[in-house]
């Protein structure tokens, strides 16, 4: 890569291309949950944290003994089984309340309004409207989605009884847990497959999360199909901290508009791009009220922040290349060693690296945070030059950014719009269902 002419203006903007696929994505997203439900529950054990997981692997195989592949496909049983729950999630930070006081209506509720406007599932995330219905044959003959609620919501009811018994059973047990009078009987088909595929022992031990990640890697969408499930990977994090959404888009569109003028090859701009979004990823696993806490953070704060980079890369470790998950763990490094976690040294950081670096502190410096309003030219040009002089930046990199402040700002709004997502949709719809509860 030339760094050669970086003062000339990009006469074509280009929109890079995220180089993850369906499978890699899904993985990251369950591992960045599974970070999440570490503080939603407490002082709980990971096999409650796993619940969703597990109901899925006991839906799956109930669909698949019971060979119901033409009426639900497995991929579909699979998603709508891993994120029925994803509601549960919105409600960890103290902002985001409700008046809905069933909990579980509640979370189902804001599951389907996120999974319809941030995934690419489709017309199937209406099962959410069944949770809690009698099963109806007559309807489930006319729409799928009631018979994907009866089959998935029985597997969480199961999954929850095995949890609470310590994986034991009798079969009047599951009997009680299906409240159907017709229709598939999802009792006789869970205990057969039990019998053959062990699923409440495999459960008890974990090795049902071997059969997790198989399923994962299966998962097969077109690109545009894969790009949705990238900006729910994206929009998952405002669960967490609103402000890292945010950052994580400004971040990966500066990187590509630096990357562009750093005359970098498209494949190494759709590195940087994509290494832009999964860079804060990490940040799941912080306590939001660090992530959200409106001033200094303390030494103490600031060392358990700092993890984020660990922790990201523990999310995306085997499951993206090498070169990406690089670029993305490197972003807090500096020329001089300063940097973190690793203290790399200049001739150890590649260009795509210091490129990073520049466009997480441009892009944090330009935005609000709870602690901070967005900097002025004048101030953010003074900060990038003093940590340049005094030797962590890239002296090429900053001067791009320098010298086309104003047009790198411009290039951001426009990269912007392609992950944009109708994310006030959600809230205001939900908050429609809300008024419509309470009549």
């Amino acid at each position: 890569m030339s760094t050669m002419d970086n003062e000339r203006p990009s006469e074509n903007i280009y929109i890079p291309h995220i180089l993850l696929t369906a499978p890699q994505t899904l993985t990251i997203i369950r591992r960045m949950l599974l970070a999440i439900g570490e503080h939603i529950y407490e002082g709980k054990r990971m096999d409650y944290i796993q619940e969703s997981e597990r109901t899925a692997y006991i839906a799956v195989l109930i669909a698949k003994y019971g060979q119901f592949g033409q009426l639900m496909p497995l991929k579909d049983i699979f998603l709508l089984s891993l994120f029925s729950n994803i509601g549960s999630y919105r409600f960890i930070l103290p902002n985001f309340t409700s008046s809905i006081e069933n909990v579980a209506e509640r979370d189902y509720t804001y599951s389907y309004y996120f999974l319809k406007y941030m995934s690419p599932i489709g017309e199937n995330t209406k099962f959410l409207f069944f949770y809690n219905e009698k099963y109806n044959p007559l309807l489930a003959q006319k729409v799928v989605q009631a018979e994907y609620a009866h089959l998935i919501f029985f597997a969480a009811r199961i999954e929850s009884f095995l949890r609470k018994n310590k994986y034991y059973y009798t079969p009047k047990d599951i009997e009680t847990l299906d409240p159907a009078d017709s229709g598939p009987d999802y009792v006789k088909l869970f205990l057969e497959a039990d019998r053959q595929w062990n699923i409440v022992n495999n459960l008890k031990n974990g090795s049902f999360l071997l059969k997790i990640d198989e399923w994962s890697s299966s998962i097969s969408y077109d690109y545009d199909n894969t790009f949705k499930l990238v900006k729910m990977l994206i929009y998952i994090m405002d669960f967490k901290s609103t402000a890292t959404v945010s950052h994580t888009i400004n971040a990966a569109c500066f990187a590509a508009a630096l990357g562009q003028r750093m005359h970098c090859t498209p494949q190494e701009t759709d590195e940087l791009y994509t290494a832009g979004i999964l860079h804060d990823i990490g940040k799941m696993a912080i306590d939001s009220r660090i992530l959200e806490y409106p001033g200094k953070l303390s030494k103490e704060n600031m060392e358990i922040m700092r993890t984020h980079v660990i922790n990201g890369i523990s999310m995306y470790h085997n499951v993206i290349s090498s070169r990406i998950g690089s670029i993305a763990s490197h972003h807090h490094e500096k020329l001089n060693g300063t940097g973190y976690p690793e203290k790399l040294s200049e001739r150890e950081l590649s260009l795509q690296d210091r490129i990073l670096t520049a466009a997480d502190i441009t892009s944090a410096l330009i935005e609000i945070r709870s602690y901070k309003d967005s900097f002025s030219k004048e101030k953010i040009i003074q900060i990038i030059s003093e940590m340049t002089e005094s030797g962590q930046l890239d002296s090429s990199v900053t001067k791009c950014v320098i010298n086309q402040f104003d047009s790198l700002k411009t290039e951001l709004g426009i990269r912007r719009k392609s992950l944009s997502a109708e994310f006030g949709r959600i809230s205001a719809e939900f908050q429609a269902a809300e008024m419509t509860e309470n009549l």
